[in-house]
């Protein structure tokens, strides 16, 4: 036989082996043959206990291995080799190799075994095997129950050797059985704190389970009788990676389960981690827990405070699904398995000693998020006025474009990991990485409309993103280098650097909106208010000096110029006397629709602009016949600015006017000068876009009546009036990392 015949002898041999049978005739070569070892490549088998024999061709003497310990491997005497497949017991497939070595030739032939998932899980069983549990979970066995009554109770095989594993303490409960107890519906939560479509954790009930597409059999106990909960199955990775939005978004598959067993039939190409979300509209803490197994499921597990770094190493390290859930106190975040394993560190003792071996940082990593959250909490008031949230927000990773605030929470493309796992890099280099987690889960607190009004959209919730990095102890960022601008604009009232949309010219001053509100004034469904956006026909921006009424508006520049004088305010408020400035403004806000309004920054009952807020946020608790009745002089009724029909696109300014007031009580200040200069109070009318269309219109006779308002408060004592020079040093406040107060600018340390 010479070489060619050889070669293509060899490969029909091994064709055959590998596609028919696992037994082949032997082949004999001539003694000048060409080294060579002739074995199968591949073999599909079931879930079943076998032996495997393969005649092996070859002319050299080879070892027979195995990297399975569900595999076993003989060579005999005659050169035949005899391979013992053990019962797959799991039901989700698995994978050997047994390999064919000759070290001296360099020969190496590699046989995979794949053997299918044991079906028998999947078949109910028709026993009375609950019998023989504690429960409907089928997680421990009755005292006293033996490896007899196993036998006998139990005709399942599957069942039975569940039990028999349960009896012998060899069953591994890791992630299989867990106890979930409910939480909020983050739909409840976001109502509560007016955030609509932003929602916390959806996925709360993280299991650590990786579900293979088939059938996987799940058992609960505890539900109330006739009651089911969603076990939700996520795909984080769906096979599509893109940059602009054209890559693959996670796909989840919803199954209801009821107490005992219950079948999820998952039909999906890619796998998925699997949730618990047991969600109340009310009262969680009074629904029962409830324990889940998934039974002989496959682990991927998570990682969470109670592992060691090291362990939760291991745990990357060995993940069967693309993605891993990171389960912190407050977050929740997906990433890629393999960025966990290959980026997450902790900060360095040096921070700029780039040779410094790096340790592992899962548990550091889990700190930062943490107090992200903790500190967005602490600035909202949930600490002081003891409503923290009992659910968690959430981050993941993703593969369609770099950063965004998607359906679970805020998203990072699965490149920026080398960034957002490295608490070195959050902590110290990267205050875009702090600033947009923060900005993005600010979007989850933002209170439409009290303080997200139109145009404050992307503005309200930099208030977040500011102080977070101010925590981290940053000194610097792209986004407050808007102040200068800002400051220019109007503390300076200096508009020749401004390029308006109307008519492309720098300096031309003249707004787009304004203009806006003129073309768009028969959206407006107001009569009043519909009238007044006809005189913006000619969208002249004003000199300040001349006209301030016409000059330039808060909302006619850019986003970052926007958020500066709320910055200015707390900042200054904060480190003169008011430490809790910011908290009971936003405890003021989400009071405004109480009965009486807030008690946050007053004693007397409802304020006039809580209840013209609430009129134009739709009448909330029928405000408007309230309003009507106290103030039937005020020109918002005798003009019909609002009516009982109003809503919150039709005029953003009750909203600003609630906010004016509230922070002026809680400052002791009447601070209208202030929201004058920094172009709040204009009279004019705006048309914005900000995630859908908004007017914002403030008459002269709105403007004069508020003026009168607040100088009454100055009258009866309440507030004091602002003193000379008071505006210009507000406007200037230091920021909070130069500002010597508490330990801002100073980077904290974040236990490893």
């Amino acid at each position: 036989m010479n070489y060619i015949q050889q070669i293509f002898a060899c490969a029909a041999l091994a064709f055959a082996g590998t596609a028919y049978q696992p037994a082949m005739a032997q082949v004999k070569l001539s003694s000048d043959a060409y080294p060579v070892i002739v074995a199968p490549h591949s073999q599909s088998i079931s879930y079943l206990e076998r032996t495997l024999c393969y005649d092996i061709t070859s002319n050299v003497d080879y070892t027979v291995a195995t990297d399975a310990d569900w595999l076993s491997v003989r060579k005999a005497a005659d050169g035949s080799v005899y391979i013992h497949v053990a019962y797959n017991e799991s039901n989700f497939k698995r994978v050997g190799r047994v390999t064919f070595v000759n070290e001296e030739k360099g020969l190496k032939e590699t046989l995979t075994i794949t053997q299918s998932k044991n079906e028998g899980a999947a078949e109910i069983p028709s026993d009375d095997i609950f019998a023989l549990f504690t429960d409907q979970s089928l997680s421990t066995l009755k005292e006293g129950v033996t490896q007899d009554m196993i036998n006998s109770k139990i005709s399942n095989e599957y069942y039975r050797g569940l039990a028999t594993k349960i009896l012998n303490n060899t069953y591994d409960e890791t992630c299989r059985v867990q106890t979930y107890t409910a939480k909020l519906n983050p739909t409840v939560q976001s109502a509560l704190w007016n955030a609509p479509g932003k929602l916390y954790d959806q996925r709360q009930g993280v299991t650590g389970i990786n579900i293979t597409k088939g059938k996987q059999v799940v058992a609960v106990s505890g539900l109330p009788d006739g009651q089911t909960v969603p076990i939700t199955i996520t795909a984080w990775y769906v096979g599509k990676d893109g940059g602009n939005f054209d890559g693959g978004n996670p796909q989840s598959f919803t199954y209801n389960v009821k107490n005992g067993l219950n079948t999820i039939d998952y039909t999906y190409d890619y796998d998925g981690l699997a949730y618990v979300c047991y969600y109340a509209d009310a009262n969680p803490e009074l629904q029962p827990a409830i324990k889940v197994h998934f039974i002989d499921g496959q682990i991927n597990g998570y990682l969470s405070p109670d592992k060691t770094n090291e362990e939760m190493y291991e745990l990357t390290g060995k993940a069967v699904n693309v993605c891993m859930d990171v389960l912190g106190k407050k977050v929740h975040s997906v990433w890629t398995s393999k960025g966990l394993h290959d980026y997450c560190r902790a900060t360095k003792k040096d921070p700029k000693n780039n040779k410094e071996e790096r340790v592992l940082g899962y548990r550091q990593y889990m700190n930062v998020l943490d107090s992200l959250i903790q500190w967005e909490h602490d600035l909202l008031g949930f600490t002081k006025y003891n409503s923290l949230p009992d659910n968690r927000t959430m981050a993941y990773t993703n593969y369609t474009y770099y950063m965004f605030q998607g359906g679970f929470g805020v998203s990072f493309h699965h490149n920026q990991e080398p960034r957002v796992l490295d608490c070195n890099t959050l902590v110290y280099n990267d205050d875009d990485a702090i600033w947009g987690l923060s900005h993005e889960w600010g979007h989850q607190h933002q209170m439409h409309p009290y303080f997200c009004w139109g145009g404050m959209g992307e503005v309200t919730n930099n208030m977040n993103s500011y102080y977070n990095i101010m925590k981290m102890g940053y000194h610097s960022s792209e986004k407050i280098n808007n102040w200068v601008p800002a400051r220019r604009h109007f503390v300076d009232a200096d508009y020749t650097d401004i390029e308006t949309a109307t008519s492309g010219q720098r300096g031309s001053r003249y707004s787009g909106k304004r203009h806006l509100a003129y073309e768009k004034r028969s959206a407006q469904p107001n009569a009043a208010l519909r009238a007044f956006c006809e005189t913006m026909k000619d969208s002249v921006v004003a000199d300040y000096s001349k006209t301030p009424g016409r000059a330039l508006h808060n909302v006619e520049v850019g986003v970052g110029e926007v958020l500066c004088p709320f910055i200015m305010l707390y900042n200054y408020f904060t480190t003169h006397g008011k430490p809790d400035f910011a908290p009971d403004w936003y405890e003021a806000l989400r009071q405004t629709d109480n009965e009486n309004g807030s008690v946050v920054e007053k004693q007397d009952g409802l304020d006039k602009y809580e209840a013209l807020a609430s009129v134009q946020n739709s009448n909330k608790n029928g405000k408007y016949a309230v309003f009507a009745a106290k103030y039937p002089n005020s020109c918002w009724i005798t003009k019909g600015y609002i009516t009982a029909s109003s809503n919150p696109k039709q005029n953003t300014m009750p909203f600003v006017l609630n906010y004016i007031r509230k922070v002026s009580r809680i400052s002791g200040y009447n601070l209208l000068p202030y929201f004058e200069r920094w172009g709040f109070v204009r009279t004019i009318a705006l048309y914005i876009g900000d995630y859908g269309d908004y007017f914002s219109v403030f008459t002269p006779e709105m403007y004069e009546e508020f003026k009168n308002d607040m100088d009454a408060l100055v009258a009866d004592g309440t507030l004091k009036a602002m003193p000379e020079g008071m505006v210009e040093d507000i406007s200037n406040s230091p920021d909070l990392y130069n500002s010597g107060y508490k330990n801002f600018g100073t980077t904290p340390e974040f236990p490893n």
